[in-house]
């Protein structure tokens, strides 16, 4: 059987993730657990009456014991985990290039997911979350086709994205790994207010941008630039100076970004005009 279009795009937009944190779920999966078991990491050493386990006994360590007890090598499991992911769908992300790179990203993580064994879960919104969009704990490779088919025809529309303050609602219990997809056009109360909502679990702030949101026209005289979420124009007189003043601006705003980002232990990840899965795998690889 051939792959449906969907599937044959998401193996290439695959990649690797790890959790700072060992997983709390009894479910088996690929993910460092905080339960004990038959494993294949060595967790460390404990005595038989504590871990009645005589398959597992260390010869060796129960020599070397002071107290003369039995001791038995105690192996850490591997555990499914939780993915998540929130996305912004203001009017800000309503171009084209912003709503493309969104939709292959959010799938990209449902794929990833799926072939780690873990569960997904998707919500977005702007003012109000989108039920038509909501996912809650889908697991399966058909994930990334169902994800993709609702997000195909999506719009972005709404004055600010608040809905993302309800997403930790529908987050479970315990620890998932949370996907933070937005332009972070909002203002910077809101940004803290959502991270500090999702406190408890992994974040991961994936900052979609697109060239034409920070840079101006090569040439120079007039133009016509409009806010999407706001609604309102304004008229532009390009010269090096308002383009001096629009790079500094640029630079302030992704270092204000970091900053309350990596005061919640998160650090932000920058999508600019294409998406490409290897150097998100990095970015994992660095943070372990």
């Amino acid at each position: 059987m051939n792959p449906s279009p969907a599937a044959a795009e998401h193996l290439v937009d695959e990649f690797v993730y790890r959790l700072p944190w060992p997983v709390d779920s009894a479910f088996p999966g690929t993910h460092a657990s905080r339960y004990t078991g038959d494993g294949q990491r060595f967790r460390g050493l404990s005595p038989l009456l504590r871990h009645p386990d005589p398959r597992r006994l260390d010869l060796r360590a129960s020599l070397r014991d002071p107290f003369e007890q039995l001791q038995v090598r105690v192996m850490q499991t591997r555990s499914r985990a939780q993915v998540f992911v929130a996305a912004d769908l203001s009017a800000s992300m309503g171009s084209g290039v912003k709503l493309a790179l969104l939709r292959r990203i959010a799938c990209a993580c449902a794929w990833s997911a799926a072939r780690s064994g873990d569960s997904f879960g998707f919500a977005a919104g702007a003012e109000q979350l989108r039920e038509d969009l909501l996912l809650r704990e889908a697991r399966g490779l058909h994930v990334a086709d169902e994800l993709q088919r609702r997000l195909t025809d999506v719009t972005a529309v709404g004055t600010n994205c608040r809905a993302l303050l309800e997403i930790a609602a529908l987050l479970p219990r315990r620890r998932a790994l949370v996907f933070l997809l937005s332009d972070f056009f909002l203002p910077p109360p809101l940004l803290a207010d959502v991270l500090a909502s999702l406190d408890r679990h992994a974040v991961v702030p994936i900052v979609i941008e697109q060239s034409a949101d920070h840079t101006l026209p090569a040439r120079f005289g007039l133009s016509l630039v409009r806010d999407r979420e706001s609604g309102e124009s304004r008229l532009l007189v390009l010269t090096r100076a308002l383009r001096r003043r629009v790079e500094q601006s640029y630079a302030r705003w992704r270092e204000e970004i970091a900053t309350i980002c990596e005061r919640r232990g998160a650090l932000p990840f920058h999508v600019r005009d294409r998406f490409d899965a290897a150097r998100l795998t990095d970015y994992f690889l660095r943070q372990a």
